[in-house]
């Protein structure tokens, strides 16, 4: 008889933004996400990232750099479990600009 385990789900995704330019590190917390070490690969939207670690419940990955400053899924894909996403990773806009206007300062 064949049973089924649970099914794989990220709950969060910290921290749930960063640059556009990527290579900050994001740490994916779920359950079921793999065996431990068959996850071979997390992309953000289309882009591969670079996985750091890997359990079962919690993948550490550098982001791939962004397109735009929109949300994006986080999806996985491991040998055991196939493939699980969760919509829910932001890249902050560009700042290209900072003007401060110190007549307003009373």
């Amino acid at each position: 008889m064949y049973t089924y385990g649970p099914e794989p789900v990220i709950n969060a995704i910290i921290p749930d933004n960063g640059p556009l330019a990527g290579g900050n590190t994001v740490t994916l917390l779920g359950a079921a996400l793999g065996n431990g070490s068959d996850i071979y690969q997390v992309t953000i939207g289309n882009m591969t990232a670079r996985i750091l670690s890997q359990t079962n419940s919690n993948i550490t990955i550098m982001a791939p750099p962004g397109a735009n400053d929109t949300m994006y899924n986080a999806t996985v894909y491991s040998l055991s479990e196939g493939r699980v996403s969760v919509f829910g990773y932001t890249y902050n806009p560009r700042m290209f600009n900072l003007v401060s206007d110190y007549a307003n300062l009373g």
